[in-house]
């Protein structure tokens, strides 16, 4: 009888198997979601956020969180990476949007390509480091970069060091064959050209008759009146130039130099630095020799006073930035650092000490402190101050000094200057407004080429054809199609170029 129920049960159960209404004990359990999928459905709903017309901080922040959970799942995704790089940029967070970016640059090429990664972390590089400081140059710092980010004449600098403590140029003395030089640059750099005068080796993918013009419109008499001004020796080895009205070119070559150093940016109108262990300037000559003479005078000062004051070296490199020969002498004038307190009381002279005085100098100090080296070398004194500083060292005392030289010197003589030099400085602002730096142009090209297919050449440089697309554009938006890049028409491409990426 039992044998006979067990045998009917086990029919039963072979039919309930076979109809579906049991699940066999040994059939496979459920997939498992696939994580990519997961992540790519998480992906679009931040996507969804950040598209909607109502897009606020807020929202930002919740495609943040999103974006990261999907991250969290694909952890190596370029796309993501990308997408939190821009994010935290739509958020004005400059230091975060730096590093994702970076995180994003560093992941394979193949992974990356469709996107303009090293435009962006340019871009928020130069954001975050227009808020920083000056950093202290003494002894430790043997490199200084001066870089622009030009929005409204708006620029910033820093300084850094090259990977390793040891110089990767020979020194070569003035007297001696500079042949060693020229065949590590040209194994470093490849087709390249020299030129050599004096203490100056001239270096660059130019010919050499375009190279010896740099020399004689950006150095020799510039040198010459500095030297004799502030009493510099002669350098006793070659200093090396390197020089290019590209600067995309220029910042390349610069990498195969220090092939270690990241600190380089993606593109800048006004690259340049000194490299104080390998005597080596490097700065973009397009459009001027400001950069060039910032960076020759801080290479003259490192050889001549090693331990002179930050506020001393900064003035002074700053001080050719823009300048201007007179019948007697280099005269420097006013320049984009004027921005940065043309909305503040002046500084008196009686309060210079407190400025000068900080281990960090902030831009709208070092734009005081040019300002300040622009009102004694209208009096053609500031080679006097710079050697009577060297000669006193550290008791010097620059507020006391200025209180010494009598009359000339007065508060009311500093503030009539200062208002003068503001006049003269917005003057030329509404002259020359509408111009616009080469990276700003390259970020106009791309954003407009992936925005509207508008099939403009990515060549950085401002053009008609550039413009009617830019007019195109304004046009589309609700704008004035006047082809002027205001902010609100900056913020607009951001948002729609950084929209298109994500």
């Amino acid at each position: 009888m039992k044998r006979e129920i067990y045998a009917r049960l086990f029919v039963l159960l072979i039919i309930l198997s076979l109809s579906g209404a049991v699940a066999p004990a040994y059939s496979q359990a459920p997939p498992s979601p696939d994580p990519a999928q997961t992540a790519e459905e998480i992906y679009q709903e931040a996507k969804a956020l950040v598209e909607s017309d109502q897009t606020t901080a807020d929202t930002l922040q919740q495609a943040m969180t999103k974006v990261h959970e999907a991250l969290a799942l694909v952890p190596e995704s370029c796309k993501y990476t990308f997408a939190i790089s821009l994010l935290h940029y739509r958020l004005k967070d400059w230091n975060n949007a730096s590093q994702w970016f970076s995180k994003a640059a560093a992941l394979p090429a193949a992974q990356c390509a469709q996107y303009d990664i090293n435009l962006w972390l340019s871009m928020a590089r130069e954001k975050q480091l227009a808020s920083r400081p000056v950093l202290a140059m003494a002894g430790e710092v043997e490199v200084t970069r001066h870089f622009s980010l030009k929005e409204v004449y708006l620029m910033a600098e820093t300084e850094f060091s090259p990977s390793g403590p040891e110089s990767v140029l020979p020194q070569v003395r003035l007297e001696a064959p500079d042949d060693a030089l020229r065949d590590l640059l040209t194994a470093r750099l490849g087709s390249v050209q020299f030129y050599r005068q004096g203490p100056f080796l001239l270096c660059g993918r130019e010919n050499t008759a375009e190279l010896e013009k740099h020399y004689q419109k950006g150095i020799v008499d510039a040198y010459r009146f500095i030297v004799k001004e502030y009493g510099f020796q002669e350098p006793d080895s070659v200093m090396t130039v390197l020089v290019s009205k590209n600067p995309n070119e220029l910042i390349s070559l610069a990498k195969k130099i220090y092939p270690g150093e990241r600190c380089f940016p993606y593109n800048n109108s006004f690259f340049g630095f000194y490299a104080k262990n390998d005597h080596l300037l490097v700065a973009t000559v397009r459009g001027g020799y400001g950069t060039l003479l910032h960076e020759l005078m801080h290479a003259l000062i490192a050889d001549d006073s090693p331990d002179a004051p930050l506020w001393l070296v900064e003035g002074l490199a700053t001080l050719y930035e823009r300048s201007g020969w007179t019948t007697r002498r280099l005269l420097g004038l006013p320049n984009w650092r004027m921005e940065f307190i043309r909305y503040q009381r002046p500084v008196k002279l009686a309060e210079f000490e407190q400025i000068t005085g900080q281990e960090v100098i902030y831009r709208d100090d070092l734009a005081f402190i040019r300002l300040i080296m622009l009102f004694i070398d209208d009096k053609e004194q500031v080679g006097r101050l710079y050697r009577e500083a060297k000669s006193e060292g550290a008791s010097f005392s620059v507020t006391q000094w200025l209180h010494d030289q009598g009359p000339e010197f007065s508060e009311q003589a500093w503030q009539e200057f200062f208002n003068h030099s503001l006049a003269v400085y917005l003057a030329e602002v509404q002259r020359e407004s509408g111009r616009l730096h080469f990276q700003q142009v390259m970020f106009i090209q791309k954003a407009l080429n992936t925005i509207m297919q508008a099939g403009l050449e990515e060549d950085g440089l401002w053009g008609s054809n550039t413009r009617a697309k830019l007019q195109e554009f304004q046009e589309k938006n609700g704008l004035p199609a006047n082809g002027n890049y205001t902010g609100q028409v900056q913020t607009l491409l951001e948002q729609q170029f950084g929209a298109s990426n994500l």
